[in-house]
């Protein structure tokens, strides 16, 4: 009798163990809050309106004319005037993007309305001022240095927190308070992930500051959505040959006000790192699927 006891009790117990495993492990893979990094700080970029002069530059490198691409802990030398030994500089590029595909309708004129794209190259510190030319040697890359490349002064980012995910990919009406929209991401990408940077046409003019925290929501709106996405709503074909006096949801031709009616879901979570009065640069927090050039982002409320 005893050892048909404990052979129930050992069942019992790896029973009890099976059940609560799974959410053990659910709560232990939850991504805690944490701190943004150096390199996802300063390696964002940025759009400005503000004009950036380009007086200061890199004009060549240790090993010139043989090499024209320079990385951390490379020589480089720099133009221009206004150079202190021993201390440190951001160095920045103005881009240009050779896509000239529009990736949502509206996009191009909403670039220009938020300035020029640069992006940030890395950090020197200068060792040795050589009459009209400062030697520097690179602290940090975010990517290679080159000839042309824009010298500025090296601002402290204030730190950001990351914030763990949302529980919910359909958040509540009410609970945003501000709606802009992705017009670029960092290396001109069209899809954006996890850690990846992107800029949004809200900035400081609309009240955003470093560390607010917005979703990037999509909608079920044929007229909202990639047109791509929403030619499968003109197919009819979409029910089971079992179901019986089955009306398509999505008929050819109507005028979609019932999937227009759904709610928007949630892809994404992003944290903004840097400002300017018309742009601001997030920082992708947490990516549920592929955030596309063009979504819709809002900004949460203050708890």
């Amino acid at each position: 009798m005893k050892k048909i006891s404990l052979v129930v009790m050992l069942f019992g117990a790896l029973a009890v163990s099976a059940q609560e495993t799974p959410a053990a492990q659910s709560a232990s893979h939850v991504r805690p809050a944490e701190p943004a990094t150096y390199a996802d700080l300063n390696c964002a970029g940025f759009v400005t309106r503000e004009a950036i002069p380009k007086n200061n530059t890199v004009v060549a490198g240790f090993d010139t004319p043989s090499e024209v691409l320079y990385a951390q802990k490379e020589t480089v030398f720099l133009s221009g005037g206004g150079y202190e030994e021993g201390k440190n500089y951001a160095i920045i590029r103005e881009l240009k993007d050779l896509n000239e595909y529009e990736l949502f309708p509206g996009q191009f004129k909403a670039i220009k309305t938020m300035g020029q794209p640069y992006a940030d190259i890395g950090h020197v510190k200068i060792t040795a001022i050589r009459g009209s030319v400062a030697v520097a040697q690179i602290e940090f890359s975010c990517e290679n240095m080159t000839m042309g490349d824009i010298v500025v002064p090296l601002g402290e980012k204030p730190e950001v927190i990351m914030p763990p995910p949302s529980s919910t990919r359909f958040p509540a009406p009410g609970t945003s308070d501000l709606t802009a929209r992705i017009v670029l991401a960092r290396d001109f990408d069209s899809q954006i992930g996890y850690r990846n940077a992107v800029y949004i046409n809200a900035g400081s003019g609309q009240g955003v500051k470093v560390g607010d925290h917005f979703r990037a929501m999509r909608s079920y709106d044929p007229k909202r959505i990639d047109p791509v996405d929403a030619i499968s709503y003109g197919y009819n074909d979409v029910y089971d040959d079992t179901q019986k006096n089955f009306k398509p949801t999505f008929p050819l031709f109507n005028h979609h006000t019932q999937e227009a009616q759904l709610p928007s879901r949630m892809v994404g979570e992003l944290v903004v790192v840097s400002v300017t009065p018309t742009s601001s640069t997030l920082l992708v927090s947490n990516a549920l699927e592929t955030i596309d050039l063009g979504d819709m982002v809002e900004r949460l409320k203050a708890q």
